[in-house]
């Protein structure tokens, strides 16, 4: 009789052994599956997510990084599945939060605009200070077509992150779209000056300057943008213009023969009209 009761007190003491060891295997497991991620083994890194959610389905962080890895391989309606799961096992405003925001990014590519909006306004809900937040549920409301409710959260972006060169470069573009180019070329050297290596401000900062004919100004832009991306068919063609403009015809047709080179059909019209 006190043979089974020793075998008896051994098998419990070693219950907690064992779930001691699967946890430290499970945990084993989610650090391996997130240094993968972060090696952008995205594939690899869900098969490992997957094991770790089979042995805790209510594991939040597996379910979130796995509904990230799906998102970034282009697998979005997969992803929206894990989100959701995610979501269920959210506990804390953080997390929750975390879930809405990266869901509504998958929204927004599966082309579902009004689903991502909700889940932006979710995020805002739970984190008012998130600048980036505003900024994208702007996006979603240009491609709705509501510009002013675009740039009234593009401002609410601006007011969280001031030296963020990306929300200025937002807020000009849908102005310029808007015609406002004065205005629209204030908030692209706003940009600028937040982060002079910003591009595209340089190129949209240019457009401005075409529409109210500063053509000097103009060049200026578009010509320092060419500097850094010298494989540009729409930047050449848009130096062109201006070189056209300030009657400097050879150096505009040698622009349009650039942007021909590298893809801009209506440069092949302009070399014909103006370049014989």
């Amino acid at each position: 009789m006190l043979k089974y009761f020793i075998i008896l007190i051994s098998f419990f003491i070693s219950i907690p052994n064992l779930h001691s060891q699967l946890m430290s295997k499970k945990e084993e497991i989610y650090l391996e599956a997130s240094k993968l991620m972060d090696s952008s083994m995205y594939e690899d890194a869900i098969k490992y997510f997957d094991w770790v959610i089979f042995k805790d389905d209510k594991y939040f962080q597996a379910h979130l990084k796995k509904a990230v890895c799906l998102s970034i391989i282009g697998n979005e309606n997969e992803a929206v599945i894990s989100f959701d799961a995610a979501l269920l096992n959210a506990k804390t405003i953080k997390e929750k939060a975390q879930v809405h925001y990266n869901r509504a990014i998958s929204y927004s590519n599966l082309n579902k605009i009004n689903e991502s909006i909700k889940d932006y306004t979710e995020t805002i809900k739970l984190n008012p200070k998130l600048g980036q937040a505003f900024n994208n549920r702007g996006l979603e409301k240009e491609r709705l077509g509501d510009l002013e409710g675009a740039k009234s959260d593009i401002n609410q972006a601006i007011i969280r992150d001031t030296n963020n060169a990306s929300f200025l470069y937002n807020l000009g573009r849908i102005h310029l779209v808007q015609k406002n180019y004065e205005l629209a070329a204030l908030i692209f050297t706003k940009s600028l000056i937040r982060d002079r290596n910003y591009l595209l401000s340089y190129l949209k900062r240019g457009d401005c300057f075409a529409h109210q004919k500063k053509f000097k100004m103009a060049f200026s832009d578009f010509d320092h943008f060419i500097k850094f991306t010298p494989n540009n068919a729409e930047a050449y063609l848009k130096r062109g213009y201006c070189n056209m403009a300030l009657k400097n015809n050879d150096a505009a047709c040698e622009d349009y023969r650039l942007s021909a080179k590298y893809g801009d059909k209506t440069a092949i019209d302009l070399i014909n009209q103006f370049c014989k």
